[in-house]
């Protein structure tokens, strides 16, 4: 479609800038990559100015999208099984880049890659999803260093949203088998848990609801939406449709 604008920012912050401003010339659409810019006072002025001029933006974040995320979250809002007292995130990766020891975008945070970048910005996307707004309350990384590049292979954090409730973070790269990503919420009245083993991002997920109340179990597994080979452009499909509508909640604060 002529009227949107995909931007990839991963470039250095000087000319993400010029290419910003550019863009905004024309007042389009924009669909942004994540993270927008690899500096966080930079964001804050790309979202300023995106508002300012009323421009219709969204941030790719593949969970956002997805069936059983959604579903998750609606159980949350209807408190089906009452409040959240507390959350679990594994996330277990497979990184050919880090494994292979590459010297690429993918593995030096400051041009966007890294696991801080790739894979904690979906976490905490999807936490303010299911949880409101939250705050770190720790934060810790372990680094490892090849070809004079140091870079996180393993990050732990808590955080609390408004509410109080409490959750903690793992996430790490392996160097064998497929990752695993598992969510795990205890509520008063019983548990969720949303997980999968696969190569693919989004495929395969699993979502086991225990009602501790009523004694009743379900499971719910994601189906397979299309043809896609590759699963996020499922999520991808999702969020092209939704943000062609008229009414359109964008994701960009």
């Amino acid at each position: 479609r002529s009227d949107i604008d995909l931007i990839i920012l991963a470039v250095p912050p000087k000319v993400q800038i010029e290419i910003l401003n550019y863009n905004l010339k024309f007042k389009k659409k924009k669909i942004f990559e994540k993270p927008i810019s690899n500096n966080i006072n930079l964001s804050k002025n790309i979202i300023r100015m995106i508002k300012r001029k009323k421009i219709k933006s969204n941030i790719n974040l593949t969970f956002l999208n997805h069936q059983l995320f959604i579903k998750t979250r609606n159980i949350i809002k209807k408190q089906k099984l009452g409040k959240i007292l507390n959350f679990k995130i594994l996330w277990s990766f497979r990184s050919f880049d880090l494994d292979k020891k590459i010297k690429s975008w993918k593995t030096i945070e400051n041009q966007g890659g890294g696991i801080k970048n790739i894979f904690l910005t979906h976490v905490f996307s999807y936490c303010e999803f299911f949880f409101g707004n939250c705050k770190i309350t720790n934060y810790e990384y372990k680094i490892s260093n090849f070809k004079g590049i140091d870079y996180k292979r393993k990050i732990s954090c808590s955080i609390k949203n408004q509410d109080g409730s409490t959750g903690k973070i793992r996430l790490f790269a392996k160097k064998k088998g497929v990752q695993e990503h598992k969510i795990t919420i205890k509520f008063e009245k019983g548990q969720i848990q949303l997980f999968t083993k696969s190569k693919d991002w989004t495929k395969n997920f699993v979502l086991k609801i225990h009602n501790e109340i009523s004694k009743k179990r379900k499971t719910i597994k994601s189906k397979n939406l299309s043809k896609f080979k590759d699963g996020r452009s499922n999520q991808i499909f999702i969020m092209l449709k939704n943000f062609l509508k008229k009414k359109h909640h964008s994701n960009i604060d």
